[in-house]
């Protein structure tokens, strides 16, 4: 018998949480929940593949996903319930926003780099080459280092 991996993330921020699965929130979707009702708020389909990753800021407003097959990443808005594709390369895999700077951190395994979006724009302002195949990024707390972790 095959097994079915069911994942879900949730994310709490302020008086809401997201609920960002592959299967669990009628897959490939991302839905706000409510943590007081822990009931899904309307569910907003992604275009193409299914969550992988998530990133948030400090605005319940706002989350950031990676979508697996094809890898993309996507701005979404929870009250207007849009989504905004950000191109920033080949193979987004681990996030990490830096709220306070205004940036998004993107691991892009494809291209062995580290991109950086502002997130007010939601453009690419460049990219750092760091080792073989990023998969996660860390921020020092005065957000003047990175942290990547590649494969070796």
């Amino acid at each position: 018998m095959m097994r079915r991996s069911i994942s879900t993330i949730l994310v709490p921020l302020f008086a809401f949480a997201w609920c960002a699965s592959s299967a669990g929130c009628s897959g490939g979707k991302v839905a706000p929940l409510d943590p007081a009702s822990l009931r899904l708020q309307r569910q907003i389909p992604l275009p193409q593949g299914k969550p992988l990753l998530v990133a948030t800021a400090h605005d319940p407003e706002r989350l950031y996903v990676v979508s697996a097959e094809p890898r993309a990443l996507w701005r979404v808005e929870r009250q207007r319930g849009t989504l905004q594709r950000i191109d920033v390369g080949s193979g987004p895999i681990g996030l990490r926003l830096d709220g306070a700077r205004r940036r998004l951190f993107v691991c892009l395994s494809v291209e062995n780099a580290l991109g950086v979006v502002d997130i007010e724009s939601n453009q690419l302002m460049y990219k750092i080459g760091v080792g073989l195949s990023p998969f996660d990024v860390v921020i020092s707390a005065d957000g003047t280092r990175a942290y990547v972790s590649h494969h070796a």
